[in-house]
């Protein structure tokens, strides 16, 4: 079950990440060649950020409700 949550939380932060670094090079390119419409684009990538991190927050929760944690008796 660790292994399984691990390999989720990796999957889904490299995913991030690589979706992060995409819009980080189209905003390199939109500044120089688009300035005016940069805003909207650091805007779009800071909100793809957020409803990527509350997807993973909330396939975790599922996983849990799925699969509780086993009561050590602490």
């Amino acid at each position: 079950m660790v292994l399984l949550l691990m390999h989720t939380l990796l999957y889904f932060s490299t995913f991030s990440t690589y979706i992060h670094l995409q819009f980080a090079f189209l905003n390199l390119w939109i500044l120089r060649e688009m300035p005016h419409t940069a805003w909207l684009i650091w805007n779009t990538s800071d909100l793809v950020v957020i409803v990527s991190t509350c997807s993973i927050h909330a396939t975790v929760r599922r996983i849990y409700s799925i699969y509780p944690a086993e009561d050590d008796g602490y």
